[in-house]
């Protein structure tokens, strides 16, 4: 069977009047198998992602900067704090950082004295 990847094609091809049962709007962690799922229901299933294939690495840590940097992501400030989302096939789950902040004793101790 071809994967959903290789299934692929741009917005460019689809014609107008071409219809679907159903419409799954990006190609993140749930739209991926959600459109898989429904099609393979019978279900006549159209996946819309604005952006292209995911960035490729080695799986190096040195090439996270890279990715960072690709079109696949597209960073934004909310409150101080920079969160990314991922505009390609896979979203943001082809770029996971896997980091995390570790606060000090202190800023609990602060801000949650009756913890």
């Amino acid at each position: 069977t071809a994967t959903a990847l290789a299934l692929a094609i741009s917005a460019f091809e689809i014609s107008a009047a071409e219809e679907y049962d159903v419409i799954v709007v990006g190609a993140g962690a749930a739209g991926c198998p959600l459109a898989q799922t429904l099609s393979e229901g019978g279900l006549k299933t159209l996946l819309i992602e604005r952006g292209g294939d995911p960035p490729s690495t080695s799986g190096n840590i040195a090439d996270f900067a890279n990715v960072l940097r690709s079109e696949c992501v597209e960073s934004f400030s909310s409150g101080g704090v920079v969160v990314s989302t991922g505009n390609c096939m896979g979203g943001a789950t082809s770029f996971n950082q896997g980091i995390f902040i570790e606060e000090t004793n202190g800023w609990f101790e602060e801000n949650f004295p009756n913890a």
